[in-house]
């Protein structure tokens, strides 16, 4: 069994894919209220917690049982958070709105991929993926969570940002074209 110093090293590759992932599930009635970075950390105590148990043994199924833990804290702190306050707003579908997200990460990835033949997404490119769009600043993060992981229209996003639709699509531009150089990969001539 690997000491909490090697699970901890572990664990840090997926930080910045949990934190994109938790700043999806926290939205609207969430917002303000919850934040990614603490959701994260939560996520890795509850791991470090069951370490033990067979799905970390099996080492393979990391991330789908990283993703599921995730879920499960979101899904307690919403609890809490609905127990404090009754609100009809904070009704979510934790577990389907992590998938769906993860699924459009795995699009946006097959979006700025140098490569158009290489259209399947493994772990690793998931963690790249998660680690540009981290680097990137908050208001081209969020317009590219929101447009392109969430599937909002432009309008919409400008709403929720309190901009206009062609500053929307500047921060969408920026933004991507700094994941495309991110993610391109390097030449070695």
């Amino acid at each position: 069994m690997p000491s909490n110093d090697e699970l901890g090293e572990v664990l840090e590759r997926y930080r910045p894919y949990l934190r994109v992932l938790a700043r999806l599930g926290i939205r609207d009635g969430l917002k303000g209220r919850l934040d990614a970075s603490g959701i994260v950390q939560d996520v890795f105590v509850a791991a470090l917690v069951a370490r033990d148990g067979p799905a970390f043994c099996r080492g393979t199924d990391l991330l789908p049982w990283l993703r599921r833990i995730l879920v499960n804290v979101l899904a307690n702190k919403v609890k809490a958070l609905r127990a404090a306050k009754r609100r009809g707003d904070l009704e979510v579908s934790l577990h389907a709105l992590i998938e769906r997200s993860s699924a459009r990460l795995d699009e946006l990835f097959a979006a700025t991929s140098p490569s158009p033949s290489d259209l399947f997404l493994s772990e690793e490119r998931r963690l790249l993926l998660a680690a540009a769009l981290n680097i990137l600043p908050d208001r081209q993060q969020e317009a590219i969570l929101l447009h392109h992981i969430e599937g909002r229209p432009i309008v919409e996003v400008a709403r929720l940002l309190g901009t206009t639709t062609p500053a929307v699509t500047g921060l969408l531009r920026r933004g991507l074209e700094k994941l495309r150089a991110e993610l391109q990969p390097a030449d070695y001539d």
